[in-house]
């Protein structure tokens, strides 16, 4: 909405964005676009920070490397996280001994 990233907004958050841009709560047109070429990233694994969890998809808390901050988390080292806890993904990460970590994402500045 107007530049500002809405994924994680909840319905509160949503409301004050739309009322500063004079949107009615009535009247909303929603535009849904995503990433249509989702990449694999290699990254130190003790720089993935996650976020999110289940509905909202596994979200990159911080960037580190080729990952970005938003960045919606596929895969981790194989493993599908679509619809994993944000308990279950951490899990996933810390798994390998391996130092650093395989992520399949989506660009979250879509």
């Amino acid at each position: 909405v107007g530049g500002i990233n809405m994924r994680s907004a909840d319905k509160e958050a949503a409301n004050k964005v739309l009322n500063q841009f004079g949107v009615s709560q009535d009247e909303v047109t929603l535009l849904v676009s995503g990433s249509t070429n989702p990449r694999w990233v290699t990254v130190p694994r003790k720089c993935v920070r996650l976020c999110g969890g289940n509905a909202m998809g596994i979200l990159s808390d911080a960037a580190a490397g080729e990952l970005q901050e938003g960045d919606l988390i596929l895969e981790i080292d194989g493993y599908n996280v679509r619809g994993a806890t944000l308990e279950e993904a951490t899990e996933a990460l810390l798994e390998s001994l391996s130092e650093m970590a395989e992520l399949h994402v989506e660009d979250g500045r879509s």
